[in-house]
Order: C-alpha cells, then sequence, then structure tokens
C-alpha cells in the first residue's frame, strides 16, 4: 500500500492485429479536379485581390524570361498532352499529371491550383463488430486543396497552401518574407524563418493531387477529351472494362487490389504549353 491506494503492476497493453479488408469494398468515387495551369493565375501574393489572366498567356510571357531549359519543359508538355489527345486513357492522363511543380513555375510563374475531390467506401456486407478487430463501416470524405504561388522566377518564395477535409482535419501553411506560418487544425499559427527545402514536397504533394485521385481511379477509369483552343477538358467517368494491371502497387496499397469501384465522375482541365 502507498497511502490510501493500492499499488499494481500495470498489465500489458493489448495490441489488436489488424484484420484484412473484406474481400471486397463497394467504393464510390466522384470528384471535380482542375489542374491550376489552365485556370487563373495569381500574380501576387497581398491583400488585394488577385488579377485574373489567362493562363496560357501567361505562360507564353513566362517563358520569354525563364531560366533555360524552360522551353525544352514547355515542348515536352505539349507532347505529353498531344499522346492524350492520340490515345486518351489512364496512362497518357497520368503521364501528363506527373509533373512536379518545379516545372510548373518555370512554366507558369505565379498561379493557383484547386482542388476538390469526394470518396465514398462502403463494405460489401455489413458484418457484426469483433472484439479487438477493425469495424468495417461506411466511410464518406471530402477533400480539398487550394495552393496559390505568387513568385515569380528570381523572387523570393510566396506561396499559400491550404489543405483540409470536411471532418475537421487538415493544414495550413504561408510563406512570406523568408518566414513560415503554419497551422494544423484547431490550432494556432507557428512561425518560423524559412531555413529549409522542406516546402518542395509541399508543393510537389499539391501538385500531384489530381494525379493522385486520377491513379485510384484507373484501374476502372474512362478517359473523353475535348480540345478547347490551347486547353484540353479531360472527362472521367466509370469505365465497362476493369483492368487490374492499372492497380498500382506497392506498401500500404495492397487494399486497392480488393475494392471494387462503382462510380467516377469528374473533370481535369489542362493547358498543351504548360
Amino acid at each position: 500500500m502507498l497511502g490510501s491506494r493500492p499499488v499494481t503492476r500495470p498489465r500489458p497493453a493489448q495490441v489488436a492485429t489488424p484484420r484484412p479488408f473484406a474481400a471486397a469494398l463497394v467504393s464510390t468515387f466522384a470528384f471535380a479536379a482542375s489542374v491550376a495551369l489552365a485556370g487563373t493565375a495569381l500574380v501576387a501574393c497581398s491583400g488585394e485581390p488577385a488579377a485574373a489572366v489567362d493562363a496560357t498567356s501567361l505562360a507564353s510571357a513566362a517563358l520569354q524570361v525563364a531560366a533555360p531549359g524552360a522551353e525544352h519543359r514547355a515542348e515536352q508538355a505539349r507532347a505529353r498532352a498531344d499522346a492524350l489527345v492520340a490515345e486518351p486513357g489512364p496512362g497518357p492522363l497520368l503521364a501528363a499529371l506527373a509533373q512536379g511543380h518545379a516545372d510548373t513555375r518555370a512554366l507558369l510563374g505565379p498561379h493557383r491550383l484547386r482542388y476538390r475531390a469526394s470518396f465514398k467506401v462502403a463494405p460489401t456486407q455489413p458484418a457484426r463488430p469483433v472484439v479487438d478487430e477493425p469495424i468495417q463501416q461506411e466511410q464518406a470524405v471530402v477533400d480539398e486543396l487550394d495552393l496559390a504561388w505568387g513568385s515569380g522566377l528570381k523572387d523570393p518564395v510566396r506561396m499559400h497552401l491550404s489543405q483540409k477535409t470536411d471532418k475537421g482535419e487538415g493544414r495550413e501553411v504561408i510563406i512570406l518574407d523568408e518566414q513560415v506560418y503554419t497551422r494544423g487544425a484547431h490550432r494556432g499559427w507557428q512561425t518560423r524563418a524559412l531555413d529549409s527545402e522542406l516546402h518542395g514536397l509541399w508543393l510537389d504533394e499539391a501538385q500531384h493531387s489530381v494525379h493522385d485521385l486520377v491513379e485510384l481511379a484507373a484501374p476502372a477509369l474512362a478517359v473523353e477529351v475535348e480540345e478547347s483552343g490551347d486547353e484540353l477538358k479531360v472527362s472521367l467517368r466509370r469505365s465497362e472494362a476493369v483492368d487490374p494491371a492499372l492497380v498500382a502497387a506497392g506498401v500500404g496499397r495492397e487494399w486497392r487490389l480488393a475494392t471494387e469501384i462503382t462510380e467516377i465522375t469528374g473533370s481535369v482541365t489542362l493547358a498543351r504549353a504548360t
């Protein structure tokens, strides 16, 4: 006894062994996404409203003062766009969306990217809960991303990145005047000096948000491309046939092999030169 409370030896923690998902999940994906390269561009990060300009014209102007190799990047972007027009499909679309943010900065300069996707996942057959095993239940989430890049080619980093879900999860990052301001969900702002290139990873992740979504839907994805001047308007829908070879492999992705995609709706807009 210690005082009036008995001293007891703590029991070992009970660790539940995860159980794989059921043999099949019925998954519904409905999303609308647009790539900023074909949208409006942000000419500066400030308190004033951003001026909207044609992205293709901005890209052409940026190439005049771009770093060496920018014109080559533009040629590669056009080649990927031409390949998508010639053979619409998940593969050519993923190739067009795989471009890193460094290329985007070189080709477009200041710009804005907005992305919104909704997901719904449900088990094929409801099962009674089992003690110490994961519960399989219907889940739905809306994911949103907004990136504003306000720097010219040789300017200091100026950016605002917001990522959030309808469940209250998310983060926000602002870089301005060599300072980094970050805020997690339900937390206050934290600040530090810009002393690393970590924001480059955040930018690439934001740039690839549409790519990752298309990759998830690829096994059951049908792609239709409509040319509109220098833009490509890509419509996404569920294909009648499923190609298991398009399931992205890797650690943590095994569940995709046992997932049935039942619905896909969405759109992506691309600019040929960017």
